[in-house]
């Protein structure tokens, strides 16, 4: 029981509260107000920790019924960012009156850096050419070479191009150069 115009308080259920005020005189009447407990959102926002820098993530955010991204204007429970720099997104989620905020942050990896050196070689029938990538990263040539060089033997005339995915050690970003025979 509590005394005064107003009282705080905190119901873990649904609970109807009543007062009684008493006018001079004795006169009385009863009021009553209804409280409606909602339930917090538990609010995850999923994405790729490490992005490459180029392109775009897309983040997804899940447990609450609405989303609001912060900054952004968008309300959906995805958002695509761009993968330009290290950064931390955040999201409001809306469930029963209630609301967390989620938040997100990637670290954008380096992309490899390489020199194939000469790219274009004109080699005789039965000759080799060997091609090098000078990098400290992971390669795969196009004709099954997994080092950073890759020897051909020509066995028909005509051009051809080795194409090269160089991917950094550390994070997957990768890169693709060719030379030319």
């Amino acid at each position: 029981n509590a005394t005064g115009a107003s009282i705080v308080v905190t119901p873990t259920t649904n609970t109807c509260y009543s007062v009684i005020g008493t006018a001079f005189g004795g006169c009385s009447a009863t009021a009553v107000k209804c409280v409606s407990v909602g339930i917090s959102p538990t609010v995850t926002v999923s994405g790729p920790s490490t992005v490459c820098a180029v392109g775009n993530s897309t983040l997804t955010a899940s447990g609450a019924s609405t989303y609001s991204w912060l900054s952004s204007g968008i309300t959906t429970s995805t958002r695509v960012v761009s993968n330009s720099a290290s950064t931390c997104y955040s999201v409001i989620g809306f469930q029963t009156g209630c609301s967390v905020v989620g938040v997100y942050c990637s670290t954008v990896g380096a992309l490899p850096t390489y020199d194939l050196g000469i790219t274009s070689k004109t080699v005789c029938l039965g000759s080799s050419a060997t091609f090098s990538a000078l990098s400290s990263c992971n390669y795969s040539w196009s004709n099954g070479s997994a080092s950073n060089t890759m020897n051909v033997i020509p066995t028909n005339t005509g051009v051809t191009v080795y194409s090269v995915v160089i991917s950094h050690s550390l994070n997957n970003c990768t890169r693709t150069g060719s030379v030319t025979v």
